[in-house]
């Protein structure tokens, strides 16, 4: 049903409903003008065309977007719509205005893209889905952009992070529950430095987890065991760390009707084929090696660049 992906590179592929990102569309806050130009007209190369758009957004665009959606636009022709959150690379900033603002706001601004998932309470989250309807299949997408790692986990603890549901009566168990999160993930941080999987709400069924650069993408079991964990990493590599090594890939999202009418989920694997190559190897400097290397040697650092 979707791509989605985090950190610059964009495929399309034909047939998708709309394009999701995880955020870090840019890795400069403030991106140059010559960045911004070049981003708005790749989205109007590849995500406007003549082919419908056969999905609704059934939630309230106001609350979600600040405006309607961008393929509703009578003046425009989107055969693609794209969807993001913010990462820590995009995040809006005051940057002297009354409201902070982001890249992703002029995008928004300018109706090439949806942005979704910012929160303007600095004591309070409430996360708003983005509601999908298309035929019989609903999906029910709740974004966070990014916040600082320690004071989104101290509102967590202290219950001030809250996620809403569409109502009973709305047919709240026939929606596919998408979670889409731009933070630190428990690689060992710290207990208070990054979101834990057991904060999750149980009743999720799928989480795009970004902001972690390694690809590790097949979805696997959260540790409650009660939705899996999609982390798409970044698309090209931008960090001398050997997660940055692996092959990079996005994916295909498929949800259908399953036979109770509840949603099934399917996830395709697309390997990404244009991204810069990127190796990665371990020198000992040990035993048996030919330069015999002193820490006090005042020449020490000639000798690396030798190597």
């Amino acid at each position: 049903m979707m791509i989605f992906s985090s950190k610059f590179h964009v495929v399309v592929l034909p047939k998708c409903d709309f394009l999701l990102l995880g955020g870090d569309l840019f890795h400069e806050n403030k991106p140059t003008r010559n960045t911004l130009y070049r981003t708005m007209e790749m989205f109007e190369r590849f995500c406007y065309g003549e082919r419908g758009i056969n999905f609704e957004v059934v939630s309230s665009q106001e609350t979600n977007f600040k405006q309607e959606v961008n393929f509703q636009d009578p003046f425009r022709s989107i055969s693609l719509p794209v969807f993001s959150i913010h990462g820590n690379h995009d995040d809006p900033a005051s940057d002297g205005c009354r409201v902070p603002l982001s890249a992703m706001d002029l995008l928004r601004a300018s109706h090439v893209m949806n942005y979704f998932g910012c929160q303007m309470e600095t004591d309070n989250i409430v996360v708003n889905p983005v509601l999908f309807r298309k035929g019989g299949i609903k999906v029910a997408v709740y974004g966070l952009g990014h916040i600082r790692d320690e004071r989104l986990n101290r509102m967590w603890q202290n219950r001030k992070v809250r996620f809403l549901r569409p109502r009973e009566e709305d047919g709240r168990d026939e929606f596919l529950n998408i979670f889409v999160v731009h933070q630190n993930r428990d690689y060992g941080r710290g207990k208070g430095n990054c979101v834990h999987e057991s904060m999750i709400p149980e009743w999720m069924d799928v989480v795009i987890w970004g902001h972690e650069h390694e690809c590790c993408i097949n979805p696997t079991e959260s540790i409650t065991g009660s939705f899996l964990i999609s982390q798409p990493g970044s698309s090209v590599a931008i960090s001398l760390v050997e997660g940055e090594a692996v092959r990079k890939h996005v994916a295909i999202l498929r949800v259908k009707k399953g036979e109770d009418g509840g949603p099934v989920h399917k996830m395709d694997i697309i390997p990404l084929k244009q991204v810069r190559p990127f190796v990665i190897e371990e020198v000992s400097l040990g035993e048996g090696c030919a330069i015999n290397i002193r820490s006090n040697d005042p020449h020490v650092f000639d000798l690396f660049l030798l190597i």
